[in-house]
């Protein structure tokens, strides 16, 4: 699954570590491997999508429901990825009666 960035309506503005909340970076290059500064040998803190809540539009939370996460561009971060609709599946074509199955090493454990 390919993920790129995307000019739009997101209010993204930064990559803010768990560790602590004041170590803060850009939003790109996507840091995915943990913070570089608060993470130890013991654990990786991961980073979490800071945005600029002072600019979201209060009526964002009046809509309606809709069919897709679209809507919700202001509050996710700004990268074009696949979207299974709210509520939807994307249609594998596997066919009925058919699972797809992904290979996992326990998967004949599971399955005994």
């Amino acid at each position: 699954m390919n993920f790129s960035h995307v000019d739009g309506p997101s209010l993204a503005t930064r990559q803010r570590s768990l560790g602590d909340p004041a170590t803060e970076f850009p939003l790109f290059p996507p840091l995915t491997r943990g913070c570089p500064k608060t993470s130890t040998d013991e654990i990786a803190y991961p980073l979490e999508v800071g945005y600029d809540y002072a600019r979201v539009d209060p009526a964002l939370f009046d809509q309606e429901p809709g069919t897709d996460i679209a809507r919700w561009s202001p509050l996710l971060p700004p990268l074009e990825a696949p979207t299974l609709g709210e509520g939807g599946f994307k249609d594998l074509g596997v066919g009925a009666g058919s699972y797809p199955v992904l290979d996992h090493p326990a998967l004949g454990d599971l399955m005994a």
